[in-house]
């Protein structure tokens, strides 16, 4: 079928029947108030399953509110909201005149301060999961379950009304539907995605619009849906080699000629299908994660400990708070590693993320630091699910295959440190460091001549020696205990200085 014939309309099997149960009905208003902070609140859509009496009901739309931890059930045909709070374990009601939704209904904001009535107590079994019973009905809640295998359109926006909400309100790019329109060869377009997926309702919905609006009978588009944790169907999820969702998969004849995965290269998501569909050159990709202006670039020669050579480019950008954010991309034969990662204003780590493409295979973790937390999150299509979760010390630093990371660790003003370490895959271990310093050295890249200091960190791994650049600790040569080495070649910028401790 091509995609005309999918007939991406809102069905009337999906009409909203009405919903009016007594468990939102409101009582007399009370005025409730918030903590200090910004005027308005925001609340977005977030895939939950929400049980009434029992019997499941997808209209039911839930948004959250990051800052305040709480979730707002909205019925559609209703003129109340079910407010819960997870870690008081209360609810409350507010009527839905509060909540001013964008067009497509996929965010809301309320003020600070609002009119509500408190609602009970609620039950909190296990994590994200909450019951409770009001007025002689029970409500339930718990994470999305979606669904797993092929899908149609109007089966999609039963499971998710929300995405069709959107889907309505987009407005494609329309030189990436011109070019979407003018395609002539047969191509398959596989659009996968995670029904539970928030990157997967921002731009899926958007794109099956594009396509839409292309009307090409030339495009045959196919909808596959992946369950959580992308586990099922397990098979598929092994056979392309997916690590992420949102990933759309462009085929001629059998044959793959490109691939979008999670985030879009260019300002939208048919701009990139549209370039792979019309065999264009795609922009290096901006990052999935957030980070203000470029600060400096450069690049390393590399040479491991088997002899291996390769090379490293990488940029370091601006963070909130007086932060960095450091993107880059290692290459040796056979293989690739791409990191992306953040210090905040304390020099702490905020988050990473390391991408290993191992010839045709992909592995890729996360790792996030929640006070004395780190959690790391790891898919690969050979190696499955990995999960770890560690406490750690309070000046916990991070070791990365990433050069421009290996001098974090004298950023942290002590000489004995943890760190969590990150060499061969993609889940590390903790190790104990101890920095020492040395005397000043100097390193010449075309251009400019740098002034460092040797600097000596210890592991159980053995010594490491580099010459740092005061600016963030940019290494400028690395020797690691196994032989390895790694040479700065070229810079360009600079960075906000950062001294180091005193010796």
């Amino acid at each position: 079928m091509n995609v005309r014939t999918r007939a991406l309309r809102h069905s009337s099997e999906s009409q909203m029947a009405r919903w009016i149960f007594s468990l939102f009905l409101l009582p007399a208003l009370a005025l409730g108030a918030e903590s200090e902070g910004p005027a308005t609140l925001t609340w977005h859509d977030t895939a939950r399953d929400v049980y009434v009496d029992g019997k499941l009901d997808r209209r039911v739309q839930t948004l959250s509110c990051s800052e305040l931890r709480r979730l707002a059930l909205v019925p559609p045909d209703s003129d109340g909201v079910v407010i819960l709070d997870p870690v008081s374990k209360t609810m409350a009601r507010a009527p839905k005149s509060v909540f001013v939704f964008e067009a497509d209904r996929s965010s809301a904001t309320t003020p600070r301060t609002y009119a509500s009535s408190p609602g009970g107590d609620i039950v909190v079994p296990e994590a994200r999961r909450y019951l409770a019973s009001v007025d002689g009905h029970s409500l339930l809640v718990v994470p999305h379950q979606g669904h797993a295998g092929p899908m149609t359109a109007g089966e999609l926006w039963q499971t998710v009304p929300i995405w069709w909400a959107i889907y309505q309100h987009y407005e494609p790019d329309a030189a990436a539907v011109a070019e979407l329109r003018q395609e002539t060869p047969p191509t398959q377009i596989t659009i996968i995605f995670g029904t539970w997926c928030s990157d997967s309702e921002y731009h899926v919905p958007r794109l099956l619009k594009a396509l839409h609006e292309a009307s090409n009978r030339n495009l045959d588009v196919k909808l596959v849906s992946i369950g959580p944790d992308l586990l099922a169907p397990l098979d598929f999820v092994e056979r392309e080699h997916l690590i992420n969702v949102p990933t759309v998969i462009v085929e001629r004849r059998g044959k793959e000629i490109g691939r979008y995965v999670e985030t879009p290269r260019s300002e939208r998501v048919e701009s990139d299908l549209a370039a792979i569909v019309s065999g264009k050159p795609l922009p290096r990709h901006p990052g999935r994660w957030k980070h203000g202006q470029r600060l400096a670039g450069g690049a390393y020669s590399l040479r491991d400990a088997s002899g291996r050579r390769g090379a490293e480019e990488f940029e370091i950008f601006s963070a909130d708070g007086n932060g960095i954010v450091v993107h880059s991309t290692i290459e040796y034969p056979g293989e690739t590693i791409e990191v992306w990662a953040s210090l905040d204003k304390t020099r702490s780590p905020d988050f990473a993320e390391v991408t290993r493409h191992r010839g045709s295979h992909l592995e890729r973790a996360r790792y996030n630091l929640d006070k004395n937390r780190f959690s790391v999150h790891s898919r690969g299509d050979e190696g499955g699910i990995g999960q770890q979760d560690i406490e750690v010390p309070s000046d916990v630093s991070l070791t990365l295959p990433a050069t421009p990371t290996r001098g974090w660790p004298a950023l942290r003003g002590v000489p004995r440190s943890v760190s969590y370490v990150v060499s061969e895959g993609t889940i590390g271990k903790l190790d104990t460091e101890m920095v020492s310093f040395g005397q000043g050295a100097s390193h010449t890249v075309p251009g400019r001549s740098l002034i460092g200091q040797r600097v000596y960190v210890t592991t159980a791994r053995g010594r490491s020696e580099m010459i740092l650049y005061s600016t963030w600790c940019l290494p400028l040569i690395v020797t690691e205990p196994d032989g390895a080495e790694r040479h700065l070649v070229r810079l360009d910028g600079d960075l906000p200085k950062a001294e180091l401790i005193e010796r």
